[in-house]
């Protein structure tokens, strides 16, 4: 038998693409194990503070075979804010995030100017390092 899948040009999501989402919300909520606990879970106080580039930039999926192209999704800040929490390091978040586009806009600068003029694909591909940021206080 022929597996026939569709897709959909539709903004709206259709009625099982609603049921996968809240089949997947209930997998995952019963899918956490919590190793030990020590009274910190549930958090009482509402406020938590974030730090990192996944807070923003959630990563849903992996590359290639493991790429994910939802239709929706929520990244961990989003989360957290729909549940009621107040985030207390949205300074840090904000510097973060113009420190990253900052510095991926003078990578991307540098590596045209590096590969300028060149056609073959390989030969780019082996000119263009990856790209590293290391730290933002």
């Amino acid at each position: 038998m022929k597996t026939i899948i569709k897709g959909e040009t539709k903004y709206e999501p259709t009625e099982l693409e609603l049921k996968n989402r809240q089949l997947a919300r209930q997998a995952a909520a019963e899918g956490f194990v919590l190793l030990k606990n020590d009274g910190v879970l549930p958090l009482k106080d509402k406020k938590i503070a974030l730090y990192g580039s996944g807070v923003r930039k959630t990563v849903k999926g992996g590359t290639g075979s493991g790429a994910v192209r939802e239709r929706y999704s929520v990244t961990i800040e989003q989360g957290l804010l729909n549940a009621g929490y107040e985030i207390t390091t949205l300074g840090w978040l904000d510097r973060f995030d113009r420190f990253y586009a900052d510095t991926y806009e003078q990578y991307r600068q540098e590596m045209e100017k590096k590969v300028e003029g060149i056609r073959e694909f390989y030969k780019i591909l082996g000119m263009i390092p990856p790209r590293i940021i290391i730290n933002v206080s």
